[in-house]
């Protein structure tokens, strides 16, 4: 299994924590591999526009997922990260 951290935030707590549990690969967001990325809310704030932009592109492609743990305080990830998605059953 392909756990990626984003590698300019590797000195986060989060992190640290998750690399006692689990070996990850230290990436930089365009530089994602199919797999896994996990990565805390609050850094989403934190990235460029261009940034957001790969890590929007990334985790739409089939077999990527995105895990976002939550963030301290009242935040819109999913405008953020676009996850609105409009469906209509007619």
């Amino acid at each position: 299994m392909n756990i990626q951290i984003v590698k300019k935030f590797t000195k986060r707590t989060e992190y640290k924590m998750l690399k006692n549990w689990i070996s990850v690969d230290e990436r930089n967001i365009d530089e994602l591999t199919s797999g896994i990325c996990v990565i805390p809310a609050i850094i989403i704030l934190k990235l460029s526009e261009v940034e957001l932009q790969s890590l929007n592109k990334w985790w739409r492609h089939c077999g990527n997922q995105l895990i976002v743990s939550p963030p301290f305080h009242q935040m819109d990830v999913l405008s953020l990260l676009q996850l609105n998605v409009d469906l209509s059953v007619q």
